[in-house]
């Protein structure tokens, strides 16, 4: 059973319901459904009383202070079943955070993880990011829109290289920097990680190199989001060099946040019955127009591909892969001419 507000209920029916011995609420979805603290503290209460059954806790966008978290979080670890909990969007500052480290640690079931745009500072961050390494059950972690500092990245760093679980983390809008992006590349190329998420950073080519190393070492990664980070044609390249002197993936290379369909037609390639066209033919083709710029030679053609569509998907194998995968049109600067 689902207990979520909409127009036609109130926090009182929530509560209410949650209360009732009778229910069986599994997952409870009061997003946006602003909260003081004296409700925050009643609903605290009303969850450990559904410890036994509650699944899902949603409270994005909830107006859950500092104080509210951390009786919240309190509540949440005596939930033997919880598996997701998302606090998007709540001020809940470093305080919140650490107890939400508290509750990751002490959970044996928890797995998903939201904590985007909850105004965390170094300290919070850092304890919870200490927290992941020690979790045995956390899957997905989301850090976006929180800034990370150097410091930070190094924890986070650490804990990934400790995790065995951790396969999704979103950092998107985070002020990555140069030194945090390449350390936690290092440790990501031998995590568990098949998911990245970094849009909305700006980022260097000093950092594309760190991306592109972190591709040249993983083999699990599958899933790779760049959208609105300004990569141009060099980091591309970059990108392009990393791919092709990587590991087998276990995974076809998923880009989001660049359409190389576009670079496709920018570049005027071959139609499709000419080449198969997919993320490692594309990106090894822009590699090969760099080079031969740089040579004063003319354009060649790209190498062959083997069984793959223009989706990069193998033929063979693409039921298996998520039909409404879609990316964002960022031309990054892309010059027809390669530079």
């Amino acid at each position: 059973m689902t207990t979520m507000l909409n127009g036609g209920f109130s926090l009182r029916h929530a509560l209410d319901a949650l209360c009732d011995d009778t229910d069986v609420t599994k997952t409870l979805s009061l997003a946006r459904i602003q909260m003081s603290v004296a409700q925050t503290l009643e609903l605290a209460l009303a969850i450990e009383g559904k410890s036994g059954t509650l699944a899902s806790i949603d409270l994005r966008d909830c107006g859950i202070t500092s104080a509210g978290c951390v009786a919240l979080c309190k509540a949440a670890g005596k939930c033997i079943a919880l598996r997701e909990l998302r606090l998007c969007g709540n001020d809940i500052q470093d305080a919140g955070c650490t107890a939400a480290a508290e509750l990751l640690t002490a959970s044996p079931t928890l797995a998903k993880l939201e904590l985007k745009y909850c105004k965390l500072e170094t300290p919070g961050c850092s304890a919870l990011c200490g927290a992941i390494g020690a979790s045995f059950s956390l899957e997905e972690l989301t850090l976006s829109g929180n800034p990370l500092s150097d410091a930070t990245a190094r924890v986070l760093a650490e804990s990934l290289k400790a995790t065995i679980s951790l396969t999704k983390l979103s950092l998107a809008d985070t002020a990555l920097q140069v030194t945090g992006c390449k350390i936690l590349c290092e440790a990501a190329a031998k995590s568990p990680l098949v998911e990245l998420n970094l849009q909305y950073n700006r980022i260097s080519q000093d950092m594309m190199t760190s991306i592109a190393q972190f591709l040249s070492v993983s083999s699990r990664v599958t899933r790779l989001n760049l959208h609105s980070c300004g990569i141009d044609t060099d980091g591309l390249v970059a990108m392009a060099e990393g791919v092709r002197s990587g590991p087998q993936r276990r995974g076809i290379l998923k880009l989001t946040g660049i359409d190389l369909s576009v670079v496709v037609d920018r570049l005027q390639l071959p139609e499709k019955e000419d080449v198969e066209w997919n993320t490692e033919t594309i990106l090894d083709y822009i590699r090969q127009l760099v080079e031969d710029r740089d040579l004063g030679l003319g354009s060649r053609q790209p190498t062959r591909g083997s069984s793959k569509n223009g989706d990069g998907i193998d033929e063979n194998t693409q039921g298996d892969e998520e039909a409404e995968e879609t990316t964002v049109v960022d031309d990054g600067g892309l010059d027809p001419g390669g530079g």
